[in-house]
Order: structure tokens, then C-alpha cells, then sequence
């Protein structure tokens, strides 16, 4: 879970309670989807030598809907890929 306190123009800034607040406006499945891939992180930066089948079947041990699961090990790498590329100075497409 996010504990990092922030301090930005004089204010301290909880990160744990703003990211909930967020997180209390939104439908309930973004909770479920947040909390995935958090696990997900969490178990890649854990052990980051797992086969290309084994995040998947320890998020779906872990209770995580099957559906839900192959979202965070299909995207999650996709999105911190673009990142990476992007520090790279490479063009990435915004379409």
C-alpha cells in the first residue's frame, strides 16, 4: 500500500489517504483493478525471475478474478514498457 508522505508547497501530503479518497468516488471495480495491480507489482518486484505463467496463476491463487488478473499481466507491463521506452528519447505514438 502507498505510504510515502509528501511535502509539496508547505503542505504534507498523505498519499495513502489521498489515493483513497480517489479511490471512494470511483465504482467499486476500480478498487478490485487497483488492488491487482498493486499485487501484481508487488510479486514482479518480489521475484522478478517468474516464468511468463507464473504472475498469473499467483494473482488468480491469490483470490484475483481471472479476468482481472490477465488484464494486469497483459497492460501493466505495457504501460511501465512505454514508460521505459519513452526515457529512452525513442517516439512513442499517442494513437
Amino acid at each position: 500500500m502507498i505510504t510515502t508522505l509528501i511535502l509539496q508547497r508547505t503542505r504534507v501530503i498523505d498519499m495513502a489517504a489521498e489515493h483513497e479518497s480517489r479511490l471512494e468516488t470511483l465504482h467499486p471495480v476500480f478498487r478490485e483493478f487497483d488492488t491487482a495491480v498493486h499485487s501484481y507489482v508487488d510479486l514482479v518486484r518480489e521475484a522478478p525471475n517468474l516464468t511468463d505463467e507464473q504472475p498469473e496463476a499467483r494473482l488468480l491463487a491469490a483470490g484475483i478474478e481471472r479476468f482481472v488478473a490477465t488484464g494486469c499481466v497483459t497492460f501493466v507491463p505495457l504501460a511501465f514498457g512505454r514508460v521505459v521506452v519513452t526515457g529512452l528519447r525513442a517516439n512513442v505514438a499517442d494513437k
